[in-house]
């Protein structure tokens, strides 16, 4: 507990740090002049690049579900109260948990946990993926030149490679820990890869490459909302980066440290600052309303759906 006091106070304080940073960075009238003539039309179009994205999510998530008679609607609603809880609670990987405890209602919670994770983990690798296009399109021009002078000796380039793979296994094996810590491995696994076809992970796998790829869509839509062009290098690493900036639990539910990479990113595209913190805002209001929305479609959950009862859970938990 006091650990976690000093984490929250932590994450107070860097999320107030950087939004008095990002204000003291942008000239308010040159945003609100931005904000005010922004091509709306555009953003709505984006809007709808993130519906489709969260869509395919739902739909990737459902290929790691055991048959357990969950429909489609039930299933959107609990991953609308996983977004919602991602937005809204302290952190953000609340929604995994939600999602699985919710799950439970229909299927074991080794098996909830298992099919969360997998869906997790795919979107994560799917993610990172495009870092490959992200270097073939190049880094943005600033960070270019700086990493241009640092890779030039071998030593360190093989030194940050080395880094990179394990910050990547890193966030990989984080994952699956933190759902499977407490849960009979050997017992659960085995069931899970009865359950669940090979191929689901190569469609899985499909599906986190094509909901990533609407994201990138949506960035450069709204880069073409505030007269930027689309940008694709630029809407790419703004996905990657962006993206992996909301895992690092410095602030509150990445409050403040997203937008900052948004700023730093496209600063380096030779964007100025109130267009770069512009777009930050957009997608964050488009987080947050895709949070609220995931939680209206979560307010007829209740306690809906049969149930497994606690016994049996306690004893899938359990089983030698």
């Amino acid at each position: 507990m006091h650990s976690k006091r000093w984490l929250r106070n932590i994450q107070v304080i860097v999320t107030l740090g950087l939004i008095v940073w990002l204000s003291w960075q942008a000239n308010w009238t040159d945003l609100g002049h931005i904000l005010g003539h922004a091509q709306w039309n555009w953003i709505f179009l984006g809007t709808l690049f993130v519906l489709v994205s969260h869509w395919i999510n739902i739909f990737r998530w459902k290929l790691f579900i055991p048959p357990s008679g969950v429909s489609f609607v039930l299933l959107l609603r609990y991953y609308g109260a996983g977004i919602f809880s991602n937005n809204f609670l302290p952190t953000g990987i609340g929604g995994d948990g939600v999602r699985a405890v919710l799950l439970s209602r229909q299927a074991s919670l080794s098996s909830s946990l298992l099919s969360v994770g997998s869906d997790r983990i795919l979107g994560l690798v799917g993610l990172l993926s495009f870092v490959v296009p992200g270097f073939v399109f190049g880094l943005p021009p600033g960070i270019t030149a700086y990493f241009a002078k640092f890779f030039s000796s071998l030593p360190y380039s093989l030194t940050i490679g080395l880094i990179l793979i394990g910050l990547i296994l890193g966030l990989i094996t984080s994952w699956w820990t933190r759902f499977l810590w407490f849960t009979p491995l050997s017992q659960s696994l085995k069931q899970f890869s009865t359950d669940i076809q090979p191929h689901s992970f190569i469609l899985g796998y499909s599906f986190a490459l094509l909901s990533a790829l609407c994201l990138v869509f949506t960035h450069m839509c709204i880069l073409i909302a505030f007269d930027q062009g689309s940008l694709p290098a630029a809407a790419i690493w703004l996905v990657v980066m962006g993206s992996l900036s909301m895992l690092i639990p410095i602030s509150i539910n990445g409050l403040g440290v997203m937008e900052s990479v948004y700023v730093l990113v496209l600063v380096n595209y030779g964007i100025q600052t109130a267009a770069a913190l512009s777009v930050a805002l957009v997608i964050r209001t488009l987080i947050i309303g895709f949070g609220l929305l995931g939680g209206l479609l979560a307010l007829h959950l209740g306690i809906r759906g049969n149930q497994v009862p606690p016994q049996e859970q306690m004893r899938d938990i359990h089983k030698p």
